[in-house]
């Protein structure tokens, strides 16, 4: 939903039920003793990933992401190795890492949104929003806005 402050309007996202899958090859060997080799590909599907976005809206200004939250995604591993040997090593280093790697994958979507996002927005500032601000009125955006806080139920709309 959408609410008003002196210093703006703060809009939350929120993004539910994304699914991204990843499938890859690979090969790996131990340089020393015992010089195991293992390879094969996988596909690592990241299922029910849910993201919200916190940004504030000002008419002097424009928009400006101020966080994006991610939360820990769920994680399905179908692992193809080239041995039952490598099947049976992989699996163990997968259920150690798991948890490792949920993290990771939670950061680094939160880190290259809230990148990605921020560019846009600066974009959009400088061309879309500069261009409406000359030629509306700040107190029309500010009505349009603050009608828009009134009218968007707190749990948002769903699409």
């Amino acid at each position: 939903g959408i609410t008003t402050s002196t210093d703006g309007f703060v809009a939350v996202l929120a993004l539910r039920h994304l699914r991204l899958c990843l499938a890859h090859d690979w090969d790996a060997k131990l340089s020393t003793f015992p010089y195991l080799h293992v390879g094969g590909s996988s596909q690592v599907t990241v299922r029910d990933v849910q993201i919200s976005v916190e940004l504030r809206l000002r008419c002097n200004t424009g928009v400006k992401i101020r966080e994006v939250h991610a939360a820990l995604p769920d994680l399905e591993v179908q692992l193809n190795c080239a041995s039952t040997f490598s099947s049976m090593i992989l699996s163990v280093v997968l259920k150690i890492f798991r948890a490792s790697l949920q993290d990771h994958i939670q950061k680094q979507v939160r880190r290259i949104l809230l990148h990605v996002l921020s560019t846009e927005a600066t974009k959009w500032n400088d061309t879309v929003w500069s261009n409406m601000m000359r030629v509306v009125p700040e107190r029309l955006v500010t009505e349009a806005l603050a009608w828009l806080c009134n009218h968007i139920p707190p749990e948002g709309i769903p699409i």
